[in-house]
């Protein structure tokens, strides 16, 4: 320690001004006691010795480094002895061996060290509570793999403990036992304005990821998120939605195993086609090449049947029919309306590819096909990835659509939710490999060459 600081007249008259100040000299200056409880209460809450004194209107510079040290280690160990923060004594009383007797002493001396013990043994406790809080912090994996979430909760927990009143481990004992140090404390303690204002600004921007999570009422993954926020104008990329969404408990929708891919084969013929796309689903072009088939949809404890009709190359959906009963009639209307909608559009080279079930086999089928002037086409037995894009939207929809399946009471009820699904996926639902747009604005970007703004 260098020699302490000495006061001039002017620094004498500036520190008098300060109400904290009891006396002050050329050598010394002496506190209140309400400084001195103030400055403690300020060093539980994880202040510095010059932060304290800043904020008790002292500055540091002109206490000096010495003053300043032995001012903060005093009052810290006074604050954390059995009596407290203590006024100052006016005189101490010296008493001699003989004046007082070698008994008495001895007897002091025992009291002493008892009370030492004690304190020791309170001090390893606190030590052991502290070190649980920081392994349950760690959890299973342990300090040497720590995260720097997990270290912002180890500062949170030496801050919390530093505030205790029962508390008597310093800051530097504290971030020792918890294994990270010191300055990185006081450093993540001076950014907790920072940390607010990240926590604001993610609470808002998850807001917007809930917006778009919710757009129409079904639920999205991060990608269709993405889009759906690129179309409104704003830009977030995958990685901080999954992280805000991670970070306030959103789940994506998980594709499920469709227990219905197959239907019951009841009626076959020997009809079948040649497969035709050879899984070149989209190559060729809009209109070439169209995917059918049919789908089970619960109600009730029994079923309703849904066949659609899909563009390979834009995801569109050209028709579909729900009927009731699975009779072959409303996949043979699915085709009619396909034609009556989309006939202008089609290429005389169009195929309509399905699986090898009974409906797609049967004559009344097979004969639609050719008056339509279309190719037909069937994938390999038992292979559903030759009619993957088709698998895969049934598979979405049934997932988006699966909050409402209880809801249901009666066809009707069917019926206006998957219109209402199906003007969604084909004008507001946007996929990545779409150019991020819906089916219906891809078809018009391929067709004319200007893409939506």
């Amino acid at each position: 320690m260098g020699t302490r600081k000495k006061f001039s007249a002017a620094e004498q008259e500036l520190l008098r001004a300060n109400p904290y100040t009891e006396k002050v000299t050329e050598n010394q200056i002496s506190f209140t006691l309400a400084f001195k409880e103030a400055f403690w209460r300020l060093s539980v809450e994880g202040c510095t010795g010059n932060m304290a004194l800043r904020k008790l209107g002292y500055d540091p510079e002109l206490l000096g480094f010495e003053r300043v040290h032995n001012i903060t280690k005093r009052i810290r160990r006074a604050g954390k002895s059995p009596e407290g923060i203590q006024p100052a004594s006016k005189s101490r009383m010296r008493i001699s061996r003989e004046q007082f007797g070698a008994a008495e002493l001895e007897k002091m001396s025992r009291r002493e060290s008892e009370r030492r013990m004690q304190q020791e043994i309170v001090y390893l406790q606190q030590q052991m509570a502290f070190l649980k809080k920081t392994y349950a912090a760690a959890g299973k994996r342990g300090f040497g793999y720590l995260s720097m979430e997990d270290s912002s909760f180890k500062f949170s927990i030496i801050r919390d403990t530093s505030m205790e009143k029962s508390n008597i481990l310093t800051i530097s004992e504290l971030c020792e036992i918890a294994g990270v140090s010191r300055s990185g404390y006081y450093a993540w303690l001076s950014s907790e304005q920072k940390r607010a204002a990240r926590e604001a600004q993610d609470a808002a921007d998850f807001q917007q990821i809930l917006e778009a999570y919710r757009f129409r009422g079904y639920a999205k993954g991060v990608r269709s998120i993405h889009m759906r926020l690129l179309h409104t104008g704003v830009r977030m990329n995958g990685k901080k939605i999954r992280r805000l969404m991670k970070k306030f408990g959103l789940v994506c929708p998980i594709r499920k195993a469709n227990p219905y891919r197959r239907m019951q084969k009841a009626i076959r013929t020997n009809n079948t086609a040649e497969n035709l796309v050879k899984r070149e689903f989209e190559m060729h072009g809009p209109r070439s090449v169209l995917l059918t088939d049919i789908t089970y949809i619960p109600l009730n404890g029994a079923f309703c049947y849904l066949s659609t009709i899909l563009d390979g190359c834009t995801q569109q959906v050209l028709s579909y029919v729900l009927s009731e009963s699975l009779e072959v009639d409303f996949v043979l209307e699915t085709v009619e309306k396909m034609v009556h909608q989309h006939g202008i559009s089609l290429k005389k080279e169009t195929i309509l590819h399905s699986d090898q079930g009974c409906h797609y086999t049967c004559i009344k089928f097979i004969q639609l096909v050719k008056n339509s002037s279309l190719r037909q086409s069937m994938s390999r037995k038992g292979n559903c990835w030759d009619n993957a894009p088709q698998e895969s939207f049934f598979g979405h929809m049934k997932d988006e659509l699966a909050e409402m399946i209880p809801n249901w009471t009666c066809f009707a009820d069917v019926q206006r939710s998957i219109d209402d699904w199906m003007d969604y996926y084909n004008n507001d639902r946007y996929q990545w490999d779409l150019a991020k747009l819906s089916p219906n604005e891809y078809y018009r970007y391929l067709t004319t060459g200007r893409y939506p703004c």
